[in-house]
């Protein structure tokens, strides 16, 4: 698992506005976490919905309901069998 300030260094080499860290996580389905150039923010919308088109697209999940821990609490996500997100 990679620290704040390797998922730090990293966002600040991608230099994107957000970049997404995900996880296996023991109590649900996943845990993300999102961190600008300049730190780790709660929650990021477009981020979360790019975490789970990959995720889907990889064979990694399938459609159904996922719940993912963030930094603003526990969050569901439900793909659709098309891939699509709800």
């Amino acid at each position: 698992m990679l620290s704040d300030e390797q998922k730090l260094s990293i966002a600040q080499a991608v230099g994107y506005s957000e970049t997404a860290f995900v996880c296996h996580d023991d109590d649900v389905d996943f845990e993300v976490s999102f961190f600008t150039t300049t730190g780790e923010v709660d929650f990021c919308g477009h981020a979360t919905l790019a975490v789970f088109s990959t995720l889907f697209q990889e064979g990694i999940v399938v459609a159904g309901r996922y719940t993912q821990k963030t930094k603003a609490g526990l969050l569901a996500v439900v793909i659709e069998s098309t891939g699509h997100l709800k």
